[in-house]
């Protein structure tokens, strides 16, 4: 390091601290990035790869980008896994001994990155374990909340992580090994999330503890309902220490602990998340008009409540907006544009707030005078429509901020004019300076009577009164002298002087008085997080309410009616995603599912004929009328689902080392060993992935499950001969997709009708798929000898008895192989005739064939 020059000294001191980031280094207006840093990130970020001289070691890779566009480029770092590090300069170059002290002020990262070109929430999660317990804290960077809890399993842990937009995990470093193999589990390793390695002490429970609660300026945490919880506190401290590290800041905005039970609210499994698309549902759905807006709707989406008072209560709150048009057009007027004050808090807190986020804070609080007046009789009706107010800010931002920041180098311009006395007389010179100079010197002329005299200025002595030689008798006592030149004069005076003294420390102490007033209203403001966080929410759930609002209005879409019995009755359910993505009129269906009469649908008929929207549908109106919203139908009563389980699709896990068979099976001992009575389950083709009959045999026993437990089912198949269920259970209805086969054509009705059916049309499937000719006749013909076989349903339903059933269709195979291989065992080859050898085989054949199912 001797070798290298000073700068590259100081730069490799500060990078070996950071090792693990990628270093933005200030060297003027630009971020340099050396050595390694500079080679990874020139290909990330696009830049030239140049190099500089580094002293007796010769030269250094280097790269840079200018320090005004350094968010862009910090995003694309942070998106391809990466950290970095921004190191400034903190001491001013003109006081400065030698190198420029400089240090790190924040470190970015997946967890702590801000975006504001997305809606969606950041989280940074905290986990830690025992033998015994798991726990799992996490906030997001919008959040002013960290939520925690406790797993008695592992595989609770995952689920819980599954479902929350994780996009980096810290953990104790010595837990390093079992971590990675946790976030090996098929619902984690698809997330990408970046696994960050923290110090062991950090998740001390009595470090955490004392930690936690010089934050929260508590004495206990039995107010946050984690004081008997030594892992969570743990997790939970150790992830705010953390984020006091990364931002060199005490993140003044996350005011409380909050206990993550989600008891409220029905559960989706991350497998439901997937198969139902939501997704998709939610931009079906949106119309919100701002990232708050979105966010929450996003949150309803995810967490449909299981309360029948709570969703009543949000129902008549939508329909309140439905049955008031005026009062919902003149709300979506006001919360359009409404910026995204959340994320505004957050960056004030971690000490990167900014003019904009005054200007965002100022314009939104400004609204709310407005959006109370609108919401005034609505809010008697249905307390939903509160908006948290916060004058004490409103009114500081108002009267400090000014409505007319520019956009661009915003610096002296962002408090406002009239709120500083100082500060207003110092832009009163920097910008009337001019007409200043021009009524003195209209001043001294008519004092002197000298219509000659002027004023100007040069660098070397500054501003100045010339006064010719004819003209040097008339000048006044209180001039003095500063330049002799061939035709005259130059000279000062005491209030000349001090003009100088203020226009030419005009802006530096502008800037110094603006910064100094921004750090004291953020301080202001970051007092006032918790009740700025209740506006925001109630700001947030208002957007999500005025989305429902317009969606209700929307044609053939009604109120569903939400009871505490079992029975879920759609007329002519529709699906909202489908329904827009198609030109023709979408076939609507009806649904009857209950605990009784009607527990087990089994869906049988073509492919492409809608099995799989149909069910999709059904879980799909139930999670919208659940969070509160009209649904497609022309009528439909629901009776509350607590849990929502599909198991739709692959996942794509063959690439990921799972075969699709495994990942189908793990996903449906999740649901079987998981039910409630007041599930509803979702299944579509089980059992494709195996043989034929392994494959019938699990399906069969599946449904023979579910039908036992009276549990809330729908189950798309294939398998024609599950129908046979519903002569042994009641419960089981048979439905199948109607089918017009006309001039050897196959026509769609994609209509539900009772009964099942045996035909799949998958020959014809597969002929408008343009399968060659010779193949699809080949298996035509191929069809048609099995067919001619027998029918397997009534192998299954004839020839065993009702109870043994389930006795995979046939009898024991191991033991009539076994049975074979004694009698072959026994035989003397050498003592048979030829004619008695094939009489044995004969016997044989017939044994094994009288076996076949």
């Amino acid at each position: 390091m001797d070798t290298l020059t000073p700068m590259l000294r100081q730069y490799q001191e500060i990078k070996a601290r950071h090792d693990n980031s990628i270093l933005f280094f200030r060297l003027g207006d630009f971020y340099e990035m050396f050595g390694d840093d500079a080679r990874r990130a020139s290909s990330i970020l696009d830049v030239v790869l140049t190099s500089r001289d580094a002293g007796k070691s010769g030269r250094i890779p280097m790269c840079g980008i200018p320090y005004h566009a350094s968010e862009a480029y910090i995003s694309k770092l942070i998106k391809a896994g990466l950290k970095v590090a921004i190191c400034e300069q903190v001491e001013d170059p003109a006081l400065a001994k030698g190198i420029v002290k400089r240090e790190v002020i924040r470190v970015v990262t997946s967890g702590t990155y801000i975006d504001e070109a997305s809606f969606e929430s950041r989280y940074l999660i905290a986990i830690n374990f025992t033998d015994k317990l798991s726990a799992l804290a996490f906030t997001d960077t919008a959040s002013g909340t960290i939520q925690t809890n406790e797993y008695a399993t592992l595989q609770s842990l995952v689920e819980a992580i599954s479902k929350i937009p994780v996009y980096e995990c810290i953990y104790p470093q010595a837990q390093e090994t079992q971590v990675k193999e946790i976030f090996k589990h098929p619902l984690l390793r698809a997330k990408n999330i970046t696994l960050s390695p923290f110090e062991d002490w950090c998740f001390t429970s009595d470090i955490a503890k004392t930690s936690l609660k010089e934050h929260f300026h508590t004495h206990t945490l039995r107010g946050f309902g984690i004081e008997d919880m030594p892992l969570a506190i743990s997790a939970s401290g150790a992830l705010l220490e953390y984020l006091k590290q990364m931002h060199k800041q005490p993140i003044r905005h996350l005011h409380k602990i909050a206990l993550y039970a989600d008891a409220e609210h029905a559960f989706i499994s991350p497998a439901a998340c997937y198969g139902l698309e939501l997704e998709g549902l939610l931009a079906a759905i949106d119309h919100t008009l701002t990232s708050l807006g979105k966010r929450k709707l996003k949150e309803w989406l995810y967490h449909p409540l299981k309360s029948k008072e709570e969703i009543i209560k949000r129902q008549r709150a939508v329909t309140l907006l439905r049955e008031n048009p005026h009062v919902c057009q003149e709300l979506g007027k006001l919360l359009q544009n409404t910026p995204d004050i959340e994320k505004s808090i957050s960056r004030i807190s971690c000490g990167t707030g900014s003019a904009r986020d005054l200007m965002a804070l100022r314009l939104t609080l400004l609204k709310q005078p407005d959006i109370e007046k609108t919401l005034r009789a609505l809010k008697s009706e249905n307390g939903l429509f509160h908006l948290e107010d916060v004058p004490q800010i409103r009114g500081l931002l108002a009267k400090a901020i000014s409505p007319t920041i520019p956009l661009s180098h915003p610096e002296g311009n962002i408090i406002a004019q009239g709120y500083h006395e100082e500060l207003d007389g110092l832009r009163d010179i920097r910008e009337n300076g001019k007409n200043w100079l021009k009524n003195l010197q209209e001043q001294e002329i008519k004092r002197t009577g000298i219509h000659s005299l002027k004023i100007g200025y040069n660098q070397v002595f500054g501003y100045y009164i010339e006064i010719s030689k004819s003209n040097l008798t008339r000048v006044p006592q209180d001039y003095i002298r500063r330049q002799t030149l061939t035709n005259g004069e130059r000279y000062i005076t005491p209030e000349l002087k001090e003009f100088e003294e203020k226009i030419l420390t005009a802006e530096g102490k502008i800037l110094q008085i603006e910064r100094r007033l921004i750090e004291e209203i953020f301080k202001i403001i970051l007092d006032s997080s918790e009740k700025l966080s209740v506006f925001s929410s109630c700001l947030a759930r208002l957007h999500s309410l005025y989305s429902l609002g317009i969606l209700s209005v929307t044609s053939g879409y009604s109120l569903p009616e939400i009871n505490d019995g079992f029975v879920i009755d759609i007329k002519d359910g529709r699906h909202p995603v489908v329904e827009k993505s198609i030109s023709e009129p979408f076939i609507a269906n009806d649904t009857l599912l209950d605990t009784d009469t009607n527990h087990l649908i089994i869906l049988t008929g073509p492919n492409m004929a809608g099995k799989s929207t149909y069910i999709r549908q059904t879980a799909i109106l139930v999670i919208l009328a659940q969070m509160g919203s009209y649904i497609p139908s022309t009528s439909a009563s629901i009776g509350i689902v607590d849990k929502i389980f599909t198991r739709i699709g692959a996942h794509d896990e063959i690439t990921k080392g799972q075969s699709t068979f495994m990942v189908e099976m793990s996903e449906t001992a999740g649901i079987l060993n998981n039910l409630s009575e007041r599930s509803l389950v979702i299944l579509d083709e089980i059992g494709r992935g195996t043989s034929t009959f392994d494959g019938l045999s699990l399906a069969w026993a599946i449904s023979e499950f579910l039908a036992k437990r009276k549990v809330r089912a729908l189950f798309a198949t294939h398998f024609h001969e599950l129908t046979a269920l519903s002569e042994e259970f009641p419960g089981v209805k048979n439905c199948n997709v109607s089918v017009k086969e006309w001039n050897d054509e196959i026509i769609f009705l994609h209509k539900i009708v009772p009964g099942g059916t045996d035909d799949s049309y998958g020959i014809y499937v597969a002929k408008l798929a343009g399968i060659p000719k010779e193949v699809v006749k080949r298996a035509e013909g191929i069809l048609t000898r099995l067919e001619l076989s027998g029918n397997l349903q009534e192998k299954i339903t004839n020839r065993l008895p009702a109870e043994n059933q389930l006795l995979l269709f046939t009898r024991d195979k191991n033991s009539i192989a076994e049975e074979i291989k004694n009698e072959i065992n026994d035989l003397d080859i050498n003592a048979l005739t030829p004619i008695q050898a094939l009489n044995t085989l004969h016997t044989l054949k017939k044994k094994i064939e009288s076996n076949e199912p």
